[in-house]
């Protein structure tokens, strides 16, 4: 998808309005006037102003740290995709994302004279996976039934300021470092070594929304089946396996964690 048509679609889907720190403004021009969408791939920031209901000649801005100061943009050149209506359009490359927070201060001008001006707090609130000691909380062993399935738990917390309805999705991904795959053939467990070289992701794999902690935490947690060591009909793998995980919000912001201990899998109590 080009830029022109991410653009687009930006207008009907996405609206990430910018929280206000510090305004003049009327009625009419206030924060609900601007919407950004900010393009992780590409590192570029694409600003809209709405001012149709607002007369006016010119409208200039400026964005700190990466402009030293204001320039006019016009309604109907450079990146406007409507021409003419009264949104402003603008796209601005090689704005770094780790940087996180800009500031974007607006005059809105009647001839040479500043009759509207806001100044506006753009934070992109990217995601974050918890690590202290309490998340993630992840047994580093786990022991199966002789007969009877198990439940392997996971729980991680998440921070997202812009609220659990900006997370997009959480995953985690397993890597096999010494693993023994079992397969039942004819009554008895038939076992292969697996080393896995990258993760791997199941898309059945879901991390479950449990609650709030004290912190105001987002606490996800999943229980994944083990089967018995073996039975009349199944036989359970074992061995050391690394698990990642991943959270991406509305705007497009990755976290990935690593977790760095190695977790066993045992066939009986784990030594």
């Amino acid at each position: 998808m080009n830029k022109t048509s991410m653009y687009m679609l930006f207008l009907f889907i996405c609206s990430c309005t910018t929280d206000i720190i510090d305004s003049v403004v009327t009625n009419d021009f206030n924060k609900e006037s601007v919407d950004w969408f900010y393009n992780v791939d590409e590192q570029s920031l694409f600003i809209q102003i709405d001012t149709k209901e607002i007369s006016h000649s010119s409208l200039e801005l400026k964005l700190d740290p990466i402009d030293l100061d204001f320039y006019t943009v016009i309604d109907n050149e450079d990146n406007d995709i409507i021409q003419g209506n009264g949104i402003y359009s603008v796209l601005i490359d090689n704005i770094a994302y780790q940087d996180n927070l800009y500031v974007l201060f607006i005059n809105l001008k009647d001839d040479d004279n500043i009759i509207d001006e806001i100044v506006y707090d753009i934070n992109f609130n990217a995601p974050l996976i918890v690590v202290d000691s309490t998340y993630p909380n992840i047994p580093l062993t786990h022991s199966l039934s002789d007969n009877l399935e198990t439940l392997f738990k996971m729980v991680i917390a998440i921070e997202d300021e812009d609220g659990r309805q900006d997370i997009d999705y959480i995953r985690f991904y397993i890597k096999k470092v010494d693993f023994y795959n079992a397969e039942m053939i004819d009554g008895d467990c038939v076992y292969e070594q697996v080393v896995d070289q990258e993760y791997a992701f199941d898309p059945t794999w879901e991390l479950n929304y449990i609650g709030l902690n004290s912190l105001s935490q987002y606490v996800y947690k999943v229980e994944i089946p083990m089967k018995p060591i073996q039975t009349s009909t199944v036989c359970g793998g074992f061995g050391t396996f690394k698990v990642k995980f991943e959270v991406k919000d509305q705007k497009g912001f990755i976290d990935v964690l690593e977790y760095q201990d190695i977790i066993e899998i045992c066939a009986g109590e784990c030594q």
